[in-house]
């Protein structure tokens, strides 16, 4: 059919006057553009979304290089968004993690503090961070939407990334708090929020802060790579009533940085701090519910359900290590 209509515009083209011509080219163009445009409004109903294990020094796994970790709770936040978790081994071979990412939809990016393990495993975990965001910059810029969402520590790794250092951060208190947020106008990340869902986060705090370091707006703005690439969505006040920047958006690329964890809303019940009331929870599954349709417009999938399978969280075992810790995946291969 495609090239039988492409025949007919042949002969009309040779038959016709200069502005026919120019007539039969625009349509042409068309036709010959219609499938990409096509695949930019495609939807993704099968999400997977990456998550970057963290360097283990739990004593059942203690060994950092080899040895990494996913909270079940981290897990289970972006399944309860609508998607298929693939775990990304942060200490696997390059040619693994690069396969992986050309696969998936999106990232989510933890992170810790890594006061207890030493320096060369935190710069070694850092620069898979940076490989990260350089792959999302790339996709980006070629038309691949990829997403990528940094949660708590995460929020900290990827603004370093992206300002390329890592002493934009400064000292403030927050030690497992509770605190409101002073969400911008217009943002999309916090898009899905009726008005009265975002007078709650103003007036109650919600989100539980356990950060010793952040970034204020002097810093922020100061730095033109980062200030360049994202945009203030939130503001809050640590413990002595110090303003820092608590969530963070792409300008024009799909990032999204929050420094608290929305998932203690939902799936951690250690800390009497995780708020558990219906606004609170609703406000955490709002911001993944977010995300998660943000990476529906990626189309990336492996070649096969098979080899989908064999990368999906579902084929490992948690293991449960205490009540703060109920559900832990741990992963020693570096393959």
């Amino acid at each position: 059919m495609k090239k039988d209509l492409i025949t007919v515009i042949k002969i009309f083209f040779y038959r016709s006057s200069q502005r026919m011509k120019v007539l039969y080219f625009l349509v042409a163009l068309c036709f010959a553009f219609c499938p990409a445009l096509s695949q930019q409004n495609s939807v993704n109903y099968r999400p997977l979304i990456g998550l970057l294990t963290i360097p283990s020094n739990f004593a059942q796994h203690p060994n950092p290089l080899t040895d990494s970790y996913l909270l079940g709770s981290d897990v289970q936040y972006f399944e309860a968004g609508g998607c298929r978790v693939v775990p990304i081994p942060w200490n696997s071979l390059d040619s693994n993690f690069s396969y992986i990412l050309s696969h998936i939809n999106g990232v989510a990016i933890f992170g810790r503090q890594f006061k207890t393990i030493e320096q060369a495993v935190a710069l070694a975990y850092w620069a898979r961070v940076k490989q990260i965001i350089a792959y999302a910059n790339t996709q980006n810029q070629n038309g691949v939407y990829y997403p990528v969402f940094g949660i708590g520590d995460g929020f900290e790794l990827i603004a370093s990334a992206l300002a390329n250092q890592t002493n934009i951060f400064k000292n403030f208190t927050n030690n497992l708090s509770n605190h409101v947020l002073q969400v911008q106008k217009n943002t999309r990340m916090f898009s899905l929020f009726p008005t009265y869902l975002l007078n709650h986060l103003e007036s109650t705090p919600v989100f539980n802060f356990n950060n010793p370091y952040g970034l204020d707006l002097t810093s922020f703005q100061k730095n033109s790579a980062l200030s360049g690439i994202l945009n203030i969505a939130a503001y809050s006040v640590d413990d002595k009533n110090n303003k820092f920047i608590s969530a963070m958006e792409g300008i024009s690329l799909p990032y999204y940085l929050v420094q608290f964890r929305p998932q203690n809303n939902l799936f951690e019940w250690n800390h009497a701090n995780y708020n558990h009331d219906f606004n609170s929870e609703l406000s955490s599954s709002l911001l993944v519910d977010f995300f998660v349709n943000e990476t529906r417009r990626n189309m990336n999938n492996f070649t096969s359900l098979n080899t989908e399978d064999t990368y999906l969280i579902y084929r490992y075992n948690f293991t449960f290590i205490n009540v703060t810790y109920p559900r832990v995946y741990f992963f020693s291969n570096t393959a």
